[in-house]
């Protein structure tokens, strides 16, 4: 009996499937998360933390930011609260929120500004 066109038939369907599979690997990476997927407005938190111009940077972690700011006095840590922030520590040009999960998308936002 000859085998050889099953072979065939078996190795081109594996080659598909290989094919599909590495495909759809390719799809499954990290959703990047936008401004709009940000439960708080990001706007609102620039203006708490007095404004662009009073902001240098922003780093965060997991659940904090880090605003490196100009003038302590600009920043409103009554409306930080309001938009969300669980606890604020603030220090000479310095602030740190904890502002939850989306603390990493919201620095990258500010600093993308």
């Amino acid at each position: 009996m000859n085998y050889l066109p099953y072979i065939l038939i078996a190795i081109i369907v594996i080659v598909i499937l290989a094919y599909i599979f590495i495909k759809s690997m390719k799809n499954k990476g990290p959703k990047q998360v936008t401004s709009a997927d940000i439960p708080v407005d990001v706007n609102k938190i620039i203006e708490a933390v007095g404004g662009k111009s009073n902001i240098k940077e922003t780093t965060a972690t997991s659940s904090k930011v880090t605003f490196f700011v100009n003038d302590d006095n600009l920043v409103d840590n009554e409306k930080l609260k309001a938009l969300g922030a669980s606890g604020i520590v603030q220090t000479t040009n310095k602030v740190t929120a904890i502002l939850g999960k989306y603390s990493k998308e919201i620095s990258r936002v500010i600093n993308d500004q």
